[in-house]
C-alpha cells in the first residue's frame, strides 16, 4: 500500500480527447456531435486492495483511488446505458513513476463471448498526454486519459479495471463513458479524413512518408466518394500539399538520402495521372526515380539509408517505402525496358529482404545487417536483429499485396513471393490475439506484461491477410483466414474513437522507430492521431469498402466543364468544389449543411461552384481563381444582409434576381453577373464579412 506522503497529486482534467482549440472549430462541421461523456468517480466504486485519498486538491470529485502496489488491486464500477451498442469508455489516471503501470479492462455484462477484457498500458503521465508523444518528465500531477470502444447492453454493465504487475496501477480519478458511438459501418474513413483536416487545415506539413501515407489514404477515400471531382476538398487537400513541396519544375524541396523518402513520389504519381496538364508531378515523379541511381546497396539490396548509422542495413520498412513507386513509376511512364526492370528490382529486393529476415515460423526480423561499417549493436552471428516488430511485418505485408498487384502473372519471381506471402499471413493469424483480434507491437510476445496492442500494424496486417485471401495468393478453405481480417479489423475499431471535440482520434500508434531490442519496442510512446496509424487505419478501411489497390488504368482525364483549375485561397477553409446540376435541395456550402430553397429558373440546372461558409472573413484579394474553358457568363449570389462587394465594379449587373438558402433560417441572396467573351482566367475578390455565409458562384 502506498503512504500518503508519496501520494500522487492531481492537477485540473487533461483529456485525451479535447485536442481541437477554437481556431479550429469552425474549419470543417462536426464529423458526429456528440454529448458530454458520463463521469463515473473512482472513489464511489467497488475498490479491492486500494484506498481513496484526497489530500491533493484538482481531482474532479471527492478524491482519487491509489491502488496498492500488488498485482490484482483494482476499481469495479457499475455503468448503465440506455441501449445496447458501442461505447468509449475510458479512465482518467496519474502515473508519476518513469515505468507502466498496465491494468486489464473488463466489461462484464453478460454478453458471454463478447465480454472485454484488454490492456491498458497506464503510461507515465506527462505535460504532452493530450498528444501522448513522449515529451515531458512524467508527474503525478498530469492527468491524461486511455481507453477503448467496446460493445455495452442496454442497461447495467460492470467495469473492472486490475492491475497486473507488483507495481499496481496509477492513481486513478474516475471513468468516463461516452454517449453511443457511430455504428462499426459507419464512414469512418471520411470521419478520419475530415476530422485530420480539421486540425491541419493548412496541410499535414513536411514531405515525410507517415503525411504521404495518410495522403495516400485520403485519395483511397477520395475515390471512393468523390466521384471523379477533381476539385473536391480531399483531393485539394493533397494537391496542395504535393504543391507546397514540389517545384513548378518538379524540384522537391527534401533530398531523397534514404527509402523513406521515397514514398511521398507516389501522390506525384496520382497528381500526374489526374492533371496531366502540370508537369511538374511527371518531374517530381523522374526525380524520385532517379534517386534509385547509384543508390547503395549490400549483397544487392537497397540499404535503409545513405547514412554512416544505416550503413549496411536492410529494415524491412524500407521496400514498402521504395519498391511500390519503383514498380508503379514504370509502369506509368517507363518504356517496356524500363517497365520490365521496375517489376524485376521490386520482386528481386523483396526476395533479397525477405531471405535475410525469415524465420521458420513465417515471420520477419526487423532488420539484417550486413557486416559492413559499423556493428549497429543489435545483430545476431547471422546479422539479424532480434525481434519481430509488428509494423515491420506490416509494411513487408503490404509491399508483396502492391507489387503482386501490378507484377506480370508469368514473372518468375511470383510464386516464390506469393510463398512468402503466405507463410507471413499464416504467421500472423498464428499470434494474433485471439480475443482482441489486435496485434502486439512486438508479435510474438502477447505474454509480456510491458508488450502492447498497436493499431497501425494491426491495420496493416487486416489489410494484409484481407488481399491475400481475395486475390487468392492464400488458400482459406474454411474461411478462417478471412475471418482473421475481420477480427483485426473490428479490433482496430475498439482503438477509434469520437471525442469531445466531435472528432475521431485513433489510439495506441507507435512512433517512428528505430531498430533495437524489446524493451525498446515496448517503450516507445504512442501519439495520440500519429499519421502513421491514421493512413494504415484508411488504407485498411477501404479495402474493407471494396476499394483497394492502386488499380492504375491509363486513360484519358475527363473533360472539364466550363470551370477548371479552381483554386481557393483561403487555406484555412479548403471545402470549395465544382459542381453541376445547380437545384433545390442542393447543399449550398462545403462546411455547412444548408440547403437550396429555391432556384431562378435562368439558372437552374447550371455549373457552380459551392464555396466553404466561413472563407466569409477572409480578406485577400482575391479569394478565388478559376479558368473558363469558354465564354460563359458569372454570377455570385451574395447574402442581402452582406450585399454588393466593394471590388465588384460597373461590369458586375444586379440582375434582379434571388435564391433562397435554408440554414434552415430561409435566406435570400441576390444574384450578381459578369460576362466574359472568351475563355480564360476569372478572378473573384474576398466577401470580407462575417455577416452571413460566403457567397456562391453560378456559371452559365
Amino acid at each position: 500500500m502506498k503512504t500518503p506522503t508519496p501520494e500522487r497529486p492531481l492537477l485540473g482534467a487533461r483529456n485525451a480527447s479535447l485536442l481541437l482549440g477554437a481556431a479550429f472549430a469552425l474549419a470543417i462541421p462536426a464529423v458526429h456531435a456528440l454529448p458530454a461523456p458520463t463521469q463515473y468517480q473512482a472513489e464511489n466504486a467497488t475498490i479491492s486492495q486500494g484506498a481513496v485519498q484526497s489530500s491533493f486538491t484538482g481531482f474532479s470529485g471527492s478524491g482519487y483511488v491509489n491502488p496498492n502496489d500488488v498485482a490484482g488491486s483494482s476499481v469495479q464500477w457499475t455503468v448503465n446505458v440506455p441501449a445496447a451498442g458501442r461505447y468509449n469508455v475510458s479512465y482518467r489516471y496519474a502515473n508519476g513513476s518513469t515505468t507502466r503501470r498496465p491494468m486489464r479492462m473488463e466489461v462484464i455484462n453478460g454478453l458471454g463471448t463478447n465480454t472485454v477484457t484488454e490492456r491498458l498500458p497506464g503510461e507515465p503521465t506527462r505535460s504532452s498526454c493530450q498528444s501522448n508523444d513522449g515529451t515531458g518528465t512524467p508527474s503525478w500531477t498530469v492527468w491524461c486519459v486511455e481507453g477503448i470502444q467496446v460493445e455495452l447492453q442496454a442497461g447495467s454493465n460492470g467495469i473492472r479495471l486490475t492491475s497486473l504487475t507488483s507495481n499496481g496501477g496509477p492513481n486513478i480519478d474516475r471513468l468516463e463513458v461516452s454517449a453511443q458511438q457511430p455504428a462499426a459501418t459507419a464512414d469512418w474513413s471520411r470521419m478520419v479524413v475530415d476530422s485530420t483536416r480539421a486540425r491541419m487545415p493548412g496541410g499535414v506539413g513536411v514531405w515525410e512518408y507517415s503525411r504521404a501515407l495518410f495522403l495516400y489514404g485520403t485519395y483511397l477515400t477520395w475515390r471512393r466518394v468523390g466521384n471523379g471531382d477533381l476539385s473536391h476538398p480531399y483531393m485539394t487537400y493533397i494537391r496542395n500539399w504535393v504543391n507546397s513541396h514540389v517545384s513548378s519544375s518538379g524540384t522537391i524541396d527534401r533530398a531523397i538520402s534514404n527509402l523513406d523518402n521515397m514514398l511521398p513520389g507516389n501522390l506525384c504519381l496520382l497528381m500526374a495521372r489526374h492533371f496531366p496538364s502540370d508537369s511538374r508531378y511527371r518531374n517530381c515523379a523522374n526525380n524520385v526515380r532517379a534517386a534509385f541511381n547509384g543508390y547503395p546497396k549490400v549483397e544487392g539490396g537497397y540499404m535503409h539509408s545513405k547514412s554512416a548509422s544505416r550503413e549496411c542495413q536492410l529494415w524491412l520498412d524500407g521496400v514498402f517505402m521504395a519498391m511500390p513507386f519503383r514498380q508503379r513509376n514504370g509502369v506509368q511512364f517507363g518504356d517496356s525496358n524500363e517497365t520490365t526492370a521496375s517489376h524485376n528490382d521490386a520482386a528481386n529486393q523483396l526476395d533479397i529482404y525477405a531471405d535475410r529476415t525469415r524465420r521458420p515460423t513465417g515471420l520477419l526480423r526487423h532488420a539484417w545487417w550486413g557486416g559492413c561499417g559499423d556493428n549497429p549493436g543489435w545483430a545476431d552471428g547471422s546479422g539479424q536483429s532480434p525481434e519481430h516488430w509488428c509494423r515491420a511485418l506490416g509494411w513487408f505485408g503490404i509491399t508483396h499485396i502492391e507489387v503482386l498487384e501490378l507484377l506480370p502473372t508469368n514473372h518468375a519471381k511470383r510464386p516464390e513471393l506469393i510463398a512468402t506471402l503466405t507463410g507471413l499471413v499464416n504467421g500472423l493469424v498464428a499470434n494474433q490475439d485471439p480475443l482482441t483480434g489486435m496485434f502486439y507491437q512486438v508479435v510474438d510476445k502477447r505474454s509480456v506484461l510491458e508488450n502492447w496492442e498497436e493499431t497501425s500494424c494491426t491495420s496493416m496486417h487486416a489489410y494484409t491477410i484481407l488481399r491475400a485471401v481475395e486475390k487468392g495468393y492464400v488458400a482459406d478453405p474454411t474461411g478462417s483466414i478471412r475471418a482473421a481480417a475481420q477480427k483485426a479489423h473490428d479490433g482496430v475499431l475498439t482503438k477509434v474513437y469520437i471525442g469531445t471535440d466531435d472528432r475521431t482520434n485513433v489510439t495506441n500508434i507507435s512512433r517512428g522507430t528505430n531498430v533495437s531490442n524489446a524493451s525498446y519496442y515496448y517503450n516507445r510512446v504512442r501519439p495520440l492521431n500519429d499519421m502513421h496509424g491514421l493512413g494504415a487505419f484508411l488504407i485498411m478501411k477501404e479495402a474493407f469498402n471494396g476499394n483497394a489497390g492502386w488499380n492504375f488504368t491509363p486513360g484519358p482525364d475527363p473533360e472539364p466543364g466550363l470551370v477548371d483549375n479552381l483554386s481557393n485561397k483561403d487555406t484555412a477553409n479548403p471545402e470549395w468544389s465544382v459542381q453541376t446540376g445547380l437545384a433545390v435541395g442542393n447543399q449550398s456550402h462545403g462546411d455547412r449543411a444548408y440547403t437550396f430553397g429555391s432556384i431562378p429558373a435562368s439558372v437552374a440546372g447550371s455549373e457552380w461552384i459551392r464555396s466553404a461558409a466561413d472563407s466569409k472573413g477572409f480578406t485577400g484579394n482575391p479569394l478565388v481563381t478559376f479558368d473558363l474553358t469558354e465564354a460563359a457568363t458569372v454570377y455570385v449570389a451574395i447574402d442581402d444582409r452582406v450585399g454588393r462587394r466593394p471590388w465588384m465594379d460597373a461590369s458586375w449587373v444586379d440582375t434582379g434576381e434571388n435564391l433562397t438558402v435554408n440554414e434552415p433560417t430561409v435566406r435570400t441572396y441576390s444574384l450578381f453577373s459578369k460576362s466574359f467573351t472568351a475563355a480564360g482566367p476569372v478572378s473573384l475578390g474576398p466577401q470580407a464579412s462575417t455577416t452571413a455565409p460566403n457567397y456562391m458562384v453560378i456559371v452559365k
